[in-house]
């Protein structure tokens, strides 16, 4: 039964460390609508609106609404469509476009780009983005799209079959399933065959179109994260207050203390990188509370140093932090990569493995050593990474000179993310003694270690491929 457990608290953390994104809690679903523009005889291009659901486009507020104001303005619209070309062109606008006549062999499209906008309306973002067709007008003609994206982060759902006039006695019949949608060029009998067809719930006009993507998005958008949100627009809405008494202080802390447990909770790299950590090495309660506080204030510190280097220096702040957090990404995946392949180095090396903790405190022996080194890269590794809920926080006390609130906050934010890290240690600690006790301490300690290379890995691979 024990050994069973082992088994289940790692893949705990492999499904923990696997699901962390480098700016996102989930992958978003996009609703997506097709308008098709004709001069005379030619079809002339093809618009798609990506239409976001309710809970992507909050975390796009809590990401780029820097005056607080509940809206994305110009300026701040603009930062989230940088955010979103720079993923979107360099993987081909994650969209297939091909064309054919019926018993004729298809024939890919190249993507000709020629405009896109982006807009905040009711409580979502919405983005357009055009491309150049001129093909000419005929009967028959298909045309299919497919949006794929290779990075696995956005996830689409083209609107409901429908017919569209496009000229005098042509019409486009769109027939949707998922990520891909087929347009055929039809006559008016075409089309109203097509109708016929066409399923009752997708003829119906639904009073809430984007039901279905906001469905989609709450199965994926789990309690832990809806909870984060909360907590900090109540924590935001706190700084906000132009004077403050003991009870209103007191009420920023908990709620930062509440935040800090819940980001933590989170999908992230912490927790599987400390679980980890101490399953490979073992260690005691006192040495999971030190490595805890010391990730989670490093953790604050380093997004109050980005605001305070961006914000006085009236650099802009989103650049900077998506800036930070690649870099930082990159480095700690590295860090994590090289401290755990050495360590299982270290490991393979010998066959009798060396406890490092039971050597008396400042020992100077190699191994205890190469232990503090190893586990001071482990926390940086574990910390480096900037929360940008801490840094929207960070910003607002600055902006509203409110800095005893804001550093109350940094400090209370910093132990409820250690009070979950210390959980992890724990975990980790008695995965680690059990293992001792069933005599399979070598096997779970290099199989540990894996994980966190395997896990330093795939945060470079996010780092690269991340958006927003």
């Amino acid at each position: 039964m024990r050994v069973f457990k082992i088994l289940a608290i790692f893949a705990i953390f492999a499904n923990i460390a696997f699901s962390c994104a480098l700016c996102s809690l989930y992958s978003p679903t996009a609703h997506i609508s097709t308008e098709f523009k004709s001069e005379q005889d030619r079809l002339k291009s093809l618009k798609f609106t990506w239409t976001f659901s309710e809970n992507f486009s909050n975390l796009m507020l809590e990401s780029y609404d820097l005056n607080h104001d509940r809206i994305l303005d110009k300026s701040e619209l603009k930062q989230v469509l940088k955010a979103l070309m720079d993923y979107l062109v360099p993987n081909h606008y994650l969209l297939e476009l091909n064309s054919f006549k019926k018993g004729e062999d298809e024939k890919a499209l190249v993507l000709k780009f020629i405009k896109n906008d982006i807009k905040f309306s009711e409580g979502r973002v919405l983005f357009d983005m055009e491309f150049l067709l001129d093909l000419p007008l005929s009967n028959d003609l298909v045309i299919s799209a497919q949006m794929l994206d290779p990075g696995n982060y956005f996830a689409f759902m083209f609107e409901n079959s429908k017919t569209t006039k496009i000229s005098e006695h042509l019409n486009i019949l769109q027939n949707s399933n998922g990520n891909i949608a087929f347009f055929e060029l039809g006559d008016d009998k075409a089309a109203k065959a097509f109708n016929s067809r066409v399923p009752l719930g997708s003829a119906l006009q639904n009073p809430n179109k984007f039901d279905q993507i906001d469905k989609s998005d709450e199965a994926k958008f789990d309690a832990i994260t809806r909870a984060s949100l909360s907590y900090l627009d109540k924590l935001k809405n706190l700084l906000k207050q132009k004077e403050f008494s003991v009870f209103s202080l007191a009420l920023i802390a908990f709620f930062s203390f509440i935040y800090g447990v819940a980001h933590a909770a989170g999908p992230g790299h912490a927790k599987t990188l400390t679980g980890s950590y101490f399953a490979a090495n073992g260690g005691d309660y006192k040495r999971a509370l030190k490595f805890s506080l010391n990730v989670g204030f490093l953790h604050v510190i380093g997004s109050f140093l980005i605001v305070f280097a961006t914000y006085f220096t009236l650099k802009n702040i989103s650049e900077s932090t998506k800036m930070a957090s690649y870099v930082t990404s990159m480095f700690c995946g590295a860090l994590i990569v090289a401290i755990a392949s050495f360590l299982l180095y270290k490991k393979l090396k010998k066959a009798k493995i060396t406890q490092w903790q039971t050597h008396q405190h400042g020992c100077s022996c190699p191994s205890c050593k190469a232990s503090l080194r190893g586990e001071l890269g482990v926390k940086l590794a574990a910390a480096l990474v900037p929360c940008p809920g801490v840094i929207m926080v960070f910003l607002l006390a600055f902006e509203l000179k409110g800095y005893l609130s804001g550093a109350i906050s940094g400090v209370f934010m910093g132990l409820g993310m250690a009070c979950v890290v210390f959980i992890a240690a724990i975990l980790g600690q008695k995965v680690n003694a059990t293992m001792k006790e069933f005599k399979v301490i070598k096997f779970g300690e290099i199989l540990a270690l894996i994980l966190m290379i395997t896990l330093g890995i795939f945060m470079i691979i996010n780092a690269k491929g991340g958006v927003l």
